[in-house]
């Protein structure tokens, strides 16, 4: 089984999603410190199960998500899947048929992790029972990170241990053994559980089946009495269906009656529909009479109205005539003045439109003059620009000339005083040192040498000195550090049992209630102590003790009587409470009644009611003696039932106060014992430490001294050197100042004819700048000139655009005019010409109000004649109405009597009817009764006596009735339950067989596994020390090292390692130097691999600490072992490196982001080659 590869996703530095790929036996992962090479080791031992943030180097688990860098945002989630190469079937079970296993996990900003299991969601505990046994887990000795291989060999032997356990495979064994106990457990309390049901029930069954008896005999009196109740009803019924019967016929009776008067009232109703059709005939009449008189008077109004209205008209048409005649006048004079005004405004424009020509033509001449101009000047500004360009370029060249004079003649000086300096350091070198000093040197370097030796002499004395004052320092040490962890832990659990004992003694005083507050400032007065550190019973007895106190209520026992005097003055919430939690000692008695609890008492004194509390061997015994007892007595079972001649008072489920006050007591006295051995181991610790500080001064005096005469000789040789080295540098100067000086001379010379060519050149320049210069200034004053009239020109043109513009806004203006006089004219004719149609109309309309006067007088009177005709006719007419309606009062007053004696009919037949239907209701209640009863008349009627009556059988039922009452209350369901609760306890019996059965069958298994394991463990140990004594020899070149067992169980014993290297007696392991312990480790988890190699072995820099020779050794275990074992290990160390089949590299180019780089390095050696 290898590991194939690892896929990382936002887990730590990894952001990106990345593919780790293992091809060889052996891959080193490189990088520089801080890329993330660690973070692969993290990510293997998170996603098997790792759930410590601390071992993952964070302070939460969702700090493995990568939290952002410099240019990138933090992601959400993160990932990390691990994919195994399982061809060869080392994970079995139902993962045996896949090839590849990849294991998964995946967790979110919320802290929420998820595993997955070959792409399949399961738990954590899948991923670990997964690989128990293979040597495989977060924190299991294949995976071994910095620092932890030489904290490996300092681990507890139980942490050691679990890496042996591994090994042998019996770790998922242990685990399983761990859960059977805990089932075992639970069973057991089960067992004892099942045990109380099962006698609860046999008692609840003799119970039910008295109960069950009564409700038998309940039942057939029911039934007699529904008999009953069905007959009766049925009697009931056949009465009411009588009284119906006679009902029906009354009602027909009067019914025939009813129909005879209301054919009466239908005849007189056909007589008054006949007179209310002549009434409606009448009434119609009189109505289109008066619509016609209604009609001729609104003629004769209108005529009225016609005869006012035109004489009105006439008046209002002659004024408005006379106002349109003066209108007309006012109209005709505004038009004469418009004519005047539109021509004196078109001999305006006409004067005005030859002026804005002539102005046109002279704008248009100025225009031509204004263009020529603005060329001629534009010629000239670039005549004057070439001539200012070509004047200016010579100028800077003149410019540069001089500058390149000036710098050399700058170098001419330097180069001067540098001839001057080298002369001046050829006359210095002449003064050099004599070998007379370097003699001198030589001497005093000979005398520290001596002097060196001799304190490195006694340096190596002192440390051998304070290595043995440190391994007795560290003995008396590591004495002091356990006995004070024994302290601490038996202090421990001594403050944790006071809490819980103060916590308990406080809830019982609380539960009284809170008026007991009142009864604490009392009771400081006496001398007290808690009832159950007062009260001593034998062994096993505690909880029979614990359930009578928690029963009475009882907390302090006081040193008083119920009756001394200073308990008279009590407050009454002292007085109410004391009786229940006091129990007063000068009231205890020294009788003890025999086979009570008072009997089971070590203490001299008892309370008298203790007595009356009797012992019983079971619930059995204790029902046996409830017939015995009085009842003040009590019976108290060993678990701590309590039993009174009433009631059953269940055991209380609170702490056992009085086993705890016992164990409270022992761990007082080892509490003290080991304080006092703790300050013993002190006080030796402290001395010893004294000793090693006293030689580690006399240490670091002579180290001191040592590193001075190092530094004396260092400084000594380094300046004999530096004369050497002076004087051959002497020699080697001299010549390289010659040549330099030659060198200098040589450039002086080239120096000086360069400035004199320069000064030439700069001559020429300077006359051709002045030529230049005179015509620059002829250019200069030619295009002022121009720019002069350039300027006037535009001058005139800009005063001719503003006349021409004045012009074209006054004709504009004219224009303007006319157009608005014309329009004034238009409207003022239209006014005129309206006016004379409107006069004509007003003539034409007077004409027709002209018509006589006499026709229409006429015909007003014609038609208040025919007005007055109608009105006769109506009276007429209205007087037949008056006779037709006394008709029909006298035919309705008869037909209002005939409506009341129908009524009275109709009334006393309701009445019947309802008296009908309320019977139908009663009988109707009876057949409901009956069908409540589950009854049929029919059914009863068939079986019922002729000579039956309801008196008869009303007293039979009240009998019936009367015999149910004196059963009192029945159980009716006690039949079904006592049936039910019958099942229930065989069940429960045959579950209590099962339980026990299974019970032995698992205690029979677990003795098999415990003989299983001890054996697997004790062979595994033995090979595991064998491997270890052959294979640490080889790692240091001699020495031994084995494995110790601490006990000699095998189940629970813990694993101790030793290691001497060659040369070393040393006591503990704890005193190897670090690069010891690591190969001392390495050896260990080697041998380990030899008997159960793990599928992989991951190794953080656990070469760190190792020299070159060890590094070496290191290397060819590792190869060695890489036959059987891939190893992925991270290193800086080149020959770790050159081991390697695979290198895998870890680059952070971009801040915070880790990438990988893969190199093979068979392929690399191949390219260069």
């Amino acid at each position: 089984m290898r590991l194939q590869k690892i896929r990382l996703a936002g887990f730590k530095s990894f952001v990106d999603p990345t593919n780790i790929p293992f091809p060889g036996d052996m891959t080193a992962i490189v990088g520089p410190n801080g890329c993330g090479k660690s973070n692969i080791i993290d990510a293997v031992r998170w996603v098997l199960g790792e759930s410590s943030a601390k071992n993952l180097r964070g302070d939460a688990m969702i700090d493995v998500i990568f939290n952002g860098s410099s240019s990138r945002k933090a992601v959400s989630q993160c990932s990390v899947e691990l994919v195994f190469d399982n061809t060869s079937k080392r994970i079995g079970g139902e993962f045996a048929a896949y090839s590849e296993i990849s294991v998964k996990r995946v967790v979110t900003k919320e802290a929420v992790s998820s595993y997955f299991l070959n792409s399949a969601k399961c738990r954590r505990r899948d991923i670990t029972d997964l690989f128990l046994g293979t040597g495989l887990g977060p924190r299991s000795y294949a995976i071994i990170e910095q620092g932890m291989i030489s904290k490996l060999v300092e681990s507890k032997p139980q942490e050691l241990r679990v890496f042996i356990e591994e090994a042998a495979g019996i770790s998922k064994y242990k685990e399983r053994r761990k859960e059977t106990l805990t089932r075992i457990k639970h069973t057991k309390e089960n067992l004892d559980r099942l045990e109380d049901v099962r006698q609860e029930l046999g008692e609840q069954l003799a119970k039910l089946k008295r109960q069950s008896l009564v409700a038998n005999r309940y039942k057939e009196l029911k039934q007699q009495e529904r008999q009953l109740k069905g007959e009766l009803a049925t009697l009931k019924w056949l009465a009411q269906r009588r009284i119906m019967d006679d009902a029906q016929a009354n009602i027909m009776q009067e019914q025939q009656l009813l129909a005879k008067l209301e054919e009466s009232q239908q005849s007189n109703y056909s007589s008054l529909q006949a007179l209310k059709n002549q009434q409606t005939m009448t009434k119609s009449s009189i109505d289109n009479l008066q619509k016609e008189i209604f009609t001729v008077g609104t003629e004769v109004t209108k005529l009225e109205q016609l005869q006012l209205f035109a004489k009105k008209r006439r008046a209002q048409i002659q004024s408005e005539i006379e106002q349109i005649t003066q209108t007309g006048v006012s109209l005709n004079m505004a038009l004469q003045s418009l004519l005047a005004e539109i021509t004196d405004a078109q001999e305006k424009r006409a004067i005005t439109e030859p002026e804005k020509e002539i102005i046109q033509e002279q704008l248009f001449e100025l225009e031509d003059k204004k263009v020529g101009a603005d060329a001629r000047l534009e010629k000239q500004l670039r005549v004057a620009t070439q001539t200012q360009d070509a004047f200016y370029s010579k100028a800077q060249l003149l410019d540069k000339k001089n500058s390149q004079i000036q710098y050399t003649l700058s170098l001419q000086t330097r180069t001067q005083t540098r001839v001057d300096e080298l002369i001046d350091e050829l006359s210095n070198l002449a003064n050099k040192q004599s070998n007379k000093e370097l003699a001198q040197l030589s001497d005093t370097r000979h005398i520290l040498t001596e002097s060196i030796i001799k304190q490195e002499k006694r340096h190596c004395e002192l440390s051998d000195q304070l290595h043995q004052a440190r391994a007795k320092q560290n003995e008396a040490q590591h004495a002091y550090e356990h006995q004070r962890d024994n302290t601490a832990s038996v202090k421990a659990k001594l403050d944790a049992l006071e809490a819980l004992q103060m916590s308990s003694i406080g809830n019982t005083r609380s539960s009284t209630s809170a008026s007991r507050a009142n009864v604490e400032p009392v009771l400081d007065k006496f001398t007290k102590e808690t009832a159950w550190e007062f009260f001593h019973v034998e062994n096993g007895s505690e909880k029979i003790l614990n359930s009578v106190l928690q029963e009475v209520g009882a907390v302090w026992v006081i040193d008083a009587a119920l009756s001394d005097p200073i308990t008279h003055n009590w407050p009454l919430a002292v007085w109410l409470h004391a009786p229940q939690s006091l129990l007063f000692k000068q009231s205890f008695t020294q009788h003890k009644v025999k086979g009570t609890l008072a009997s089971l008492l070590i203490n001299e004194l008892v309370p008298q009611l203790f007595n009356h509390y009797f012992l019983a061997m079971d619930h059995t015994h204790a029902l046996e003696l409830l017939r015995v007892i009085t009842a003040n007595d009590r019976i108290i079972v060993p678990n701590g039932d309590i039993y009174t001649i009433d009631t059953f008072i269940k055991r209380h489920q609170g702490d056992n106060k009085i086993a705890r006050a016992a164990q409270i007591k022992i761990l007082h006295e080892q509490h003290t014992l080991s304080q006092s051995i703790s300050m013993q181991a002190r006080i030796l610790a402290e001395q010893t430490l004294e000793s090693v500080n006293q030689i580690q001064q006399a240490q670091d005096t002579c180290h001191k001294q040592l590193s001075l005469d190092k530094q004396r000789t260092q400084a000594l040789e380094i300046n004999y050197q530096n004369m050497l080295f002076q004087q051959q540098q002497s020699v080697l100067q001299s010549q390289k100042i010659q040549i330099e000086m030659q060198q200098n001379k040589q450039r002086l010379a080239q120096e000086n004819m360069a400035v004199e060519i320069l000064n030439d050149e700069v001559n020429d320049l300077v006359e051709v700048l002045v030529g230049l210069e005179e015509i620059k200034n002829e250019a200069l004053q030619t295009t002022e000139s121009l720019r002069v009239q350039q300027l006037q020109w535009h001058a005139q043109h800009t005063q001719m655009q503003s006349s021409l513009h004045q012009h074209s806004m006054l004709l504009q203006q004219i224009c303007n005019s006319v157009q608005i006089l014309q329009e004034q004219q238009a409207n003022r004719q239209l006014q005129f010409n309206e006016n004379e149609e409107k006069l004509s109309r007003l003539h034409l309309e007077t004409h027709d109000l002209s018509v006589p006067q006499d026709v229409q007088h006429e015909n007003l009177q014609s038609l208040l004649t025919t007005q007055q005709q109608q009105q006769e006719a109506q009276v007429l007419q209205r007087n037949s109405l008056a006779q037709l309606e006394l008709d029909m009062a006298e035919i309705e007053k008869d037909q209002l009597d005939e409506v009341v004696r129908i009524n009275e009919i109709k009334a006393r037949i309701e009445i019947k009817r309802i008296a009908l239907e309320s019977g139908k209701v009663r009988a109707q209640s009876f057949i409901e009764q009956l069908q409540q009863l589950h009854q049929s008349v029919k059914d009863i009627v068939a079986t019922l006596p002729v000579d039956a009556d309801e008196q008869t059988w009303q007293s039979e039922l009240n009998c019936t009735s009367d015999s149910v009452a004196r059963l009192g209350a029945v159980n009716l369901a006690a039949v079904d339950e006592f049936q039910q609760q019958s099942k229930r306890k065989d069940n429960l019996d045959a579950q209590n067989l099962d339980l026990t059965q299974a019970l032995d069958m698992l205690e029979n298994a677990m003795r098999k596994i415990d003989k299983e394991t001890t054996s697997r463990f004790k062979s595994t140990f033995d090979a595991v020390n064998n491997d270890l004594k052959s294979l640490f020899p080889k790692v240091f070149g001699g020495g031994m090292a084995y494995l110790a067992l601490n006990d000699d169980d095998m189940l629970d014993t813990g694993v101790t390692i030793m290691a001497r290297p060659p040369g070393k007696k040393n006591s503990t392991i704890g005193l190897l130097s670090g690069g010891e312990k690591a190969l001392t480790a390495l050896s260990l988890v080697f041998a380990i691999f030899r008997l159960n190699p793990a599928p992989f072995c991951l190794l953080d820099e656990v070469d760190a600490p190792l020299d070159d020779a060890n590094v070496g050794r290191f290397c060819r275990l590792v190869s060695q072992m890489s036959e059987s074992v891939q190893f992925i290990y991270i290193t800086h160390n080149k020959v770790a490196m050159e081991m390697a089949t695979h290198l895998t590299g870890v680059t952070m180019a971009e801040p915070g982001v880790s990438r990988m780089v893969a190199v093979d390095m068979e392929q690399a050696l191949v390219i260069a080659e």
